[in-house]
């Protein structure tokens, strides 16, 4: 039976990345995350050691090819990399349009942050965990926002009574504006003599109000 805890030491081992060393890069309508490649070489390297002799690329092969396209003709690159590691190696595909003279440094690249992904390097961000704690840091703030509006409106409106809110309760002469505080969805506590904010499951507005 397969040791899933050891197969997934490596995996684990560099599955998080550190943001500092990514950025956020637009290609058309597309957005993703691009890591700096040295970055995930110096990560590789304090596992493995230097790169070239214990891992890297060997028995690089290339070739060019064009493409027609509905206006124009398109050269790519297309190259097959063997990726080496202490325990094992594979074959990792690329290809690139031919669009600059950098274009085989981006393929390399490309390639090795492809060949290292393989093995769980920077894991959270190709499994899309980055973007849901995006969406989730969003959704969090756009709670406290609305929150900290509904608590600005409360205190004007308690301003507008002579009163004011302190730690969720109303400080001030409340008696004869019951009304008024319970349209704002405050409630009365008779043990405490108070009005205050509701909290969960909090019971209803008992009836015994004073006035």
């Amino acid at each position: 039976m397969a040791d899933v805890k050891a197969n997934l030491n490596l995996w684990k081992a560099v599955e998080k990345t550190d943001m500092s060393y990514t950025k956020k890069v637009s290609c058309g309508q597309r957005t993703f995350t691009s890591i700096n490649p040295y970055y995930q070489i110096r990560r590789a390297t304090e596992i493995w050691g230097e790169y070239g002799k214990t891992w890297g690329f060997k028995d690089v092969d290339y070739q060019f090819i064009t493409i027609q396209k509905a206006d124009k003709q398109e050269t790519y690159c297309v190259a097959k990399f063997r990726f080496f590691y202490p325990e094992g190696e594979y074959v990792v595909l690329n290809s690139i349009a031919v669009r600059d003279d950098e274009f085989m440094k981006k393929l390399y690249t490309d390639a090795l942050t492809k060949a290292l992904s393989y093995l769980g390097f920077d894991a959270d961000i190709f499994m899309g965990e980055m973007d849901k704690e995006a969406r989730y840091t969003g959704e969090v703030k756009k709670t406290e926002t609305a929150a900290n509006e509904t608590v600005k409106k409360l205190e004007n409106a308690l301003k507008a009574l002579g009163l004011k809110l302190e730690n969720g309760k109303v400080v001030g002469r409340t008696y004869g504006k019951s009304k008024e505080l319970k349209a704002l969805g405050f409630v009365w506590k008779p043990e405490e003599k108070m009005w205050v904010l509701p909290q969960q499951n909090q019971n209803q507005i008992q009836d015994d109000i004073p006035f």
